[in-house]
């Protein structure tokens, strides 16, 4: 594995778990249970497409933003799925997680761009 690769997916790994839940607690999501489950989430769904996408990068060079943008959309897909079955169809997650993923995607791409290169 591409140790560049490597750094990049586990900075944005530790932003994604530390931003998305302090987000929902800016929001009024503040109990324990809540913060677990969005930790567990996006554990599963940050490390899911980090693996696909090295896979990607490795045997499909072209069109890395395009395969980037359509597991984006996935995993925002399951997370809200997610958290509507878990917290009882609580409906304001659904814009709440659009906002949490694109917080985390637009720093994580910042942070990545500026320290790593």
């Amino acid at each position: 594995m591409d140790i560049t690769y490597l750094k990049e997916a586990i900075i944005c790994f530790l932003l994604t778990i530390i931003i998305e839940p302090l987000f929902f607690c800016f929001f009024g999501y503040k109990d324990k249970k809540f913060a677990l489950n969005s930790i567990l989430i996006n554990v599963i769904t940050n490390v899911c497409l980090n693996v696909l996408m090295y896979f990607i990068l490795k045997y499909i060079p072209s069109n890395y933003e395009l395969y980037f943008g359509i597991l984006e959309i996935l995993v925002f897909v399951i997370e809200t799925i997610f958290y509507l079955i878990k917290f009882k169809k609580e409906w304001v997650l659904i814009p709440l997680t659009a906002a949490a993923n694109a917080l985390t995607l637009v720093i994580g791409i910042l942070v990545t761009f500026n320290f790593i290169g």
